[in-house]
């Protein structure tokens, strides 16, 4: 009996060890399942975020996408307008192209035609009926201010002249400029010496050569133009020389040998402005009737005016000149060594 009451609590404590066993395994199995649980939901959060994070980023790219599309549509909108405009300022281009050389080749008919009036009437430009009679106006003493006034008015009328030029415009920057202005609007430039002193000059002819010839370089290095045309400071007939050379040696035959010898040619005039004969400044008035009723004398008019300083008066005269001689049928030309020459 107690062999088997043994026996069966051997048994029993098989049994319970082995159910403990169980349960200890169970548990373990429930651990195991609830860690893969646990491990489950975690790998889906983290999936299900980076799906969401994807999905944002997808979204992105569509707005993105969208954005860009738009834009594009835009720009080509933009673009087909541009090309509209550009395409209706070409046709627009070459409509106004059309009329204006519709129009140039009208004004061109119109010119042939009145050419062809004026022919008619004796009286184109470039055409005048010739009278013969030739005004040289020359301008002593400058350039000055008043010269820019001179050559105002020749430009305006299209009328040459000569300018017998001295040393003094050389000083200053405005006036020196004028040498140059005078050969480039078609006028011609002549020595007048560069000091225009007659003390000096007519004292001896190597003074006069020496004064002469530095205004010749001066002018020649600045414009690059040889001055052949001279005017004696007084005229060609002037006694100065008397007064300043001590030794009864005729200084203006001498000086008009050497000159000539070396191809220039010296010009006087014959007709006078007087405009320098008087130490008050003469009126507008007196210039225009001394050089018009003067020049109605002589078929060839070589006019004597100056352009110094203080020459105002004779700058506002030349318009009036100009018309009057304009009228009595005189040709203005600038002095050339080809010129009928007046000498004294």
């Amino acid at each position: 009996m107690s062999q088997l009451i043994y026996t069966q609590g051997i048994r029993h404590k098989g049994e319970q060890k082995k159910l403990k066993s169980r349960i200890i395994g169970g548990m373990w199995l429930i651990g195991i399942l609830i860690l893969t649980i646990i491990g489950l939901l975690v790998v889906n959060y983290y999936l299900t975020e980076r799906v969401q994070s994807s999905e944002s980023k997808l979204d992105e790219a569509l707005e993105q996408y969208k954005e860009v599309i738009e834009n594009y549509d835009i720009i080509l909108q933009k673009y087909e307008e541009v090309k509209m405009e550009q395409e209706m300022n070409s046709q627009n281009f070459e409509q106004e192209k059309a009329n204006l050389l519709q129009e140039q080749e009208r004004l061109l008919k119109e010119i042939e035609s009145l050419k062809e009036e004026l022919q008619a009437k004796g009286d184109t430009k470039g055409q005048v009926k010739s009278t013969g009679k030739v005004a040289y106006l020359t301008f002593d003493d400058g350039p000055s201010e008043n010269t820019k006034k001179i050559l105002d008015t020749l430009k305006e009328h299209e009328v040459p002249a000569t300018f017998f030029v001295t040393g003094a415009g050389l000083q200053q920057e405005d006036t020196k400029a004028l040498y140059q202005r005078i050969l480039d609007e078609g006028h011609q430039l002549g020595n007048h010496t560069y000091s225009h002193q007659y003390s000096y000059i007519y004292a001896s002819k190597e003074n006069f050569i020496k004064d002469f010839n530095r205004l010749e370089k001066e002018v020649f290095d600045l414009t690059n133009g040889k001055m052949v045309m001279v005017r004696f400071p007084g005229g060609s007939n002037t006694q100065q020389y008397r007064k300043y050379n001590k030794n009864g040696v005729n200084v203006m035959a001498e000086i008009k040998g050497e000159l000539t010898q070396k191809g220039y040619v010296y010009v006087d005039w014959n007709v006078d402005s007087q405009d320098a004969r008087t130490k008050e400044l003469k009126s507008k008035k007196a210039i225009i009737e001394a050089v018009v009723q003067g020049a109605s004398k002589q078929k060839t008019a070589v006019i004597l005016m100056h352009d110094a300083p203080a020459k105002t008066t004779t700058a506002e005269a030349l318009p009036e000149i100009i018309r009057q001689l304009k009228e009595k049928g005189y040709e203005f030309k600038a002095l050339t060594p080809n010129s009928e020459i007046v000498q004294f």
